[in-house]
């Protein structure tokens, strides 16, 4: 996932905290928490002091990619849709 405009990123959020909210299914519930981890907040500042947003965004992206491979290992071996949404086999 590339570049994420800030007000985005937290329309993500708050359209997450509505779903989990929604009493979702024990597997929608946990791709719903991996989707946290894609949107979350960051504070990694660089040498100046300033955001650093390509490592905030790793961290995303990594959090992301746990969460869905939880997903898989949990719900999805046979699911297709987590199959299409996490690109595992």
């Amino acid at each position: 996932m590339g570049e994420e405009l800030e007000p985005d990123r937290l329309a993500a959020k708050t359209a997450l905290d509505s779903a989990i909210e929604a009493n979702p299914s024990p597997e929608d519930g946990e791709i719903i928490r991996a989707l946290f981890g894609r949107y979350q907040d960051c504070i990694i500042e660089d040498d100046k002091g300033s955001k650093d947003e390509n490592k905030c965004q790793a961290i995303r992206d990594k959090d992301y990619y746990d969460g869905m491979k939880r997903v898989l290992k949990e719900f999805g071996s046979d699911d297709h849709n987590v199959i299409t949404i996490t690109g595992f086999r």
